[in-house]
């Protein structure tokens, strides 16, 4: 496990360098921190798929990217590029641009790498030889304003950034280069009104999330439980523990013979305050010593309700979907062929079936009846699959449709 983390953190830290020294990253550090948190990257086997978000591009896309803001691309009228409507958000050379259905895109003002959804509004990122700077905007990218500027210190770099789920606050990872491939994680929060910014202190790696306004969830600095971290005073508190009865009496149920679990790991929250579901990553530990037998655990006032355990040769990825969708991956590090999806509910552990692909990543669209898999360059999309599907709108039927890689998703939006 530790040789995964460290191959992954070695990636990000030589990402950041090449962007603050104003070379091109090799990988997005952005969705790499991005996916790293929501798929607890640390440990897993996929440490060259951990850096790629889910893509979609086709030839019509490419000639979209080159058409006026609104505009259709040529012959894409009567074209449809994707399944399961919506829009998508694209990223590619340094741009943002929403792309549709029908082949229109429109593209936000301004360079940008990157971006998230959140509070309803964007945050975005961008590169520079300064380092890395993020802006809020609308969705259409209008009233741009730069919340947290590059701090032109090439030891120091702000990740993963994540905004409150009112909007009003920054949460990032302030991570400081001691020496070549070694660095050290801080959480900070940024008052967006106010410019105050807060220390909360050491993380034990890049995954943490808001349970709500106030309060931020993240694994203690010994690996061993979650803590809620305060944002006003900075204060921690243990949530849950590896060691948790329950978590342990879950745990055992679901993968019984691997004993306790001895890893945990935060794999976000759903809602907030009183009415927030947390998924926690559990993972027993190989004769060997490396993590074995992993299975999330979906809390409700620390109380289990739902387990998903379904077996893998080495990792389980979990992302939350609309509604009570939640969407699995499972597979070999980066051995094609081994990395199969599976989408759930929270009224029950037992997954879909299994569809072939997302090694590189998974989605579903805003109703949840589409998922997109994303494996070496191509972007599949698939009906999502029974009994899941029955909690949407309606299932619907039709082949796989396969896209090559161009541009990265970052969101997929009404």
């Amino acid at each position: 496990m530790n040789d995964i983390r460290n191959d992954i953190q070695q990636r990000l830290r030589d990402a950041i360098t090449a962007a603050v020294n104003g070379a091109e990253p090799s990988f997005d550090v952005m969705i790499a921190v991005r996916r790293r948190r929501r798929r607890s990257l640390r440990r897993l086997a996929a440490a060259g798929a951990a850096a790629v978000a889910v893509v979609a591009t086709t030839a019509t896309l490419l000639a979209a990217q080159h058409a006026l803001p609104g505009q259709r691309a040529p012959g894409a009228a009567t074209t449809t590029l994707f399944p399961g409507g919506g829009r998508l958000l694209l990223a590619h050379a340094g741009a943002l641009r929403w792309l549709y259905p029908d082949g229109r895109t429109i593209r936000i003002p301004g360079k940008f790498n990157g971006a998230s959804v959140s509070a309803g509004e964007l945050l975005a990122w961008k590169y520079s030889k300064v380092g890395t700077s993020y802006y809020t905007m609308r969705l259409d990218g209008s009233r741009q304003r730069l919340v947290l500027p590059a701090f032109h210190d090439s030891k120091l770099s702000a990740i993963g950034g994540q905004l409150s789920p009112d909007g009003s606050k920054l949460a990032y990872i302030q991570q400081k280069m001691v020496s070549q491939g070694n660095a050290t994680d801080t959480a900070w929060v940024l008052n967006l009104a106010t410019g105050k910014r807060t220390d909360l202190g050491a993380m034990f790696d890049s995954a943490f999330a808001w349970l709500d306004d106030a309060t931020i969830l993240t694994t203690a600095p010994d690996g061993k439980s979650l803590v809620l971290i305060s944002v006003a005073t900075g204060r921690s508190s243990r949530y849950v523990a590896v060691t948790t009865p329950a978590l342990v009496g879950a745990y055992e149920h679901a993968q019984p013979g691997a004993g306790p679990p001895e890893f945990i790991g935060s794999d976000g929250v759903r809602g907030s305050g009183a009415s927030a579901r947390v998924a926690v990553w559990l993972a027993a530990k190989h004769r060997l010593g490396a993590v074995t037998r992993p299975a999330v655990v979906v809390l409700h006032a620390r109380t289990p309700v739902v387990t998903y355990a379904p077996k893998t040769p080495d990792a389980l990825g979990f992302t939350w979907g609309p509604g009570d969708l939640v969407l699995l991956q499972t597979g070999a590090g980066d051995g094609p062929g081994t990395w199969q999806a599976y989408a759930a509910t929270l009224q029950s552990g037992r997954p879909s079936r299994p569809v072939p692909g997302g090694m590189a990543g998974a989605t579903f669209n805003p109703v949840g009846n589409v998922m997109a898999l994303q494996d070496g360059g191509t972007l599949t999309f698939v009906a999502t699959p029974r009994p899941a599907c029955e909690h949407t709108t309606r299932c619907l039927a039709f082949q796989p449709t396969a896209l090559p890689q161009s541009a990265t998703v970052q969101a997929w939006l009404p």
